[in-house]
C-alpha cells in the first residue's frame, strides 16, 4: 500500500506564492480520503484510483507566516513546519545562472559572513536525466534559508536578485534553482516538442541506461587520459620550472592583453613567471594574490610552493 507522500518542493521551510491559488499535491493509498489543514482552513479530497495522486487548490493567502501545514489520511498524518507565503522565482539556464556564491566568495566575502535573512530561501532541483518517460516528481530536495554557509551552492545572480526584491517588497522570497551549466536548449524541451520540430536525435529511441553509463564512463576515461597526457607533454612539469632554482633560461616577455602572441593563445599549457618584491613591512603577513581569470584551470607557485589552484 502506498504511504502518504508530499512533493519535496512543498515540505518544511517552503515558500508558497502569495495572493494566488496554489496547487498542493502528493500521493496516498488509492481511493483514500485526504485532508489538508492550516490556520482556520481545512480542505478535503480523495486520492485517485490509478496511482493514489491527490491535489488541493489552496486559496490565495497574503504574504507572511510561518504556518504549519498538516496533511492526513485515516491511517497517517504528516506536518510541514515554518511555511511562508511570498514571491517565488525559478532560476533556470546555464552556467551564468548556476554560478554559485562559493565561486564569488573572494569578491563577496561579507555576504557569506553576514547573510542572516531567513526569509530568503532556496530549493535546489536535483540534476537527473530521464529519457523514456515524463518525470512527474522530484526524487529529493529540501528548502534552505539563504544564510551563512548555506549560500555557498546558491546561484549568485539568484541571491542578489532575491536580496534586491526583498528590500523592495518586504515579503519572503523563494528561489527554485534548476540551472545546469552547458545544457543546450534541447535539454529543456519535451520529446513531443523536439519531434515536432525535427530536432529529436536520430538515435534517441536506442538510448538505454546501459548506453548512458557507457558514455559517462567513456567521458571520465577521456578526462583521466587528458590529465595524463598533459603531464607527459608539459616540459615545465617534467623539469620543475616552479622551483626558485630552476635553470630554465628561455623565458621571454609577454603582455597579457591583445598583444599576447597568437601561439600562446592556442589550447595547451602555458607557464608564466613574474618576480615580485615584497615591502619589508609586509613580510610575514597574510595576503591575497589575485590573478584575474584563467581558462580553464590554473596552479600558482610562490618560491616553489603551491599556494593556490582552480580546477576546470
Amino acid at each position: 500500500m502506498k504511504k502518504l507522500f508530499v512533493s519535496y518542493l512543498l515540505r518544511d521551510n517552503c515558500i508558497l506564492q502569495r495572493n494566488q491559488t496554489i496547487k498542493f499535491w502528493g500521493y496516498a493509498p488509492m481511493d483514500s480520503p485526504v485532508s489538508l489543514r492550516y490556520e482556520e482552513l481545512q480542505l478535503e479530497t480523495y486520492s485517485n484510483h490509478e496511482d493514489g495522486y491527490f491535489e488541493f487548490a489552496i486559496p490565495p493567502h497574503k504574504a507572511g507566516g510561518p504556518v504549519t501545514i498538516e496533511i492526513f489520511t485515516p491511517e497517517e498524518r504528516v506536518q510541514f513546519q515554518n511555511v511562508l507565503f511570498g514571491d517565488v522565482y525559478l532560476l533556470a539556464g546555464q552556467s551564468n545562472m548556476q554560478l554559485w556564491m562559493g565561486r564569488l566568495k573572494e569578491k563577496y566575502a561579507d555576504e557569506l559572513a553576514t547573510a542572516d535573512n531567513s526569509q530568503i530561501r532556496f530549493f535546489m532541483v536535483p540534476e537527473k536525466y530521464q529519457f523514456h518517460e515524463k518525470a512527474t516528481e522530484l526524487t529529493r530536495g529540501a528548502w534552505q534559508a539563504a544564510v551563512g554557509e548555506n549560500l555557498v551552492n546558491l546561484s549568485g545572480i539568484g541571491y542578489f536578485f532575491a536580496k534586491r526584491e526583498f528590500a523592495k517588497a518586504k515579503v519572503p522570497i523563494g528561489l527554485v534553482q534548476t540551472a545546469i551549466g552547458g545544457t543546450p536548449i534541447r535539454a529543456w524541451l519535451s520529446e513531443d516538442t523536439l519531434n515536432l520540430m525535427g530536432e529529436l536525435p536520430f538515435d534517441f529511441a536506442g538510448i538505454s541506461e546501459k548506453i548512458l553509463q557507457s558514455r559517462v564512463a567513456e567521458n571520465e576515461n577521456y578526462q583521466k587520459q587528458f590529465a595524463v597526457m598533459a603531464d607527459v607533454t608539459d616540459m615545465g612539469y617534467r623539469e620543475n620550472w616552479q622551483r626558485p632554482t630552476s635553470e630554465r633560461t628561455q623565458w621571454h616577455k609577454v603582455q597579457l592583453d591583445e598583444r599576447w602572441a597568437l601561439e600562446d593563445r592556442l589550447p595547451g599549457i602555458v607557464w608564466l613567471k613574474k618576480r615580485v618584491r615584497v615591502p619589508d613591512e609586509l613580510v610575514g603577513k597574510a595576503g591575497w594574490l589575485k590573478l584575474g581569470t584563467f581558462m580553464d584551470a590554473d596552479e600558482t607557485y610562490i618560491d616553489g610552493k603551491l599556494v593556490g589552484q582552480t580546477e576546470y
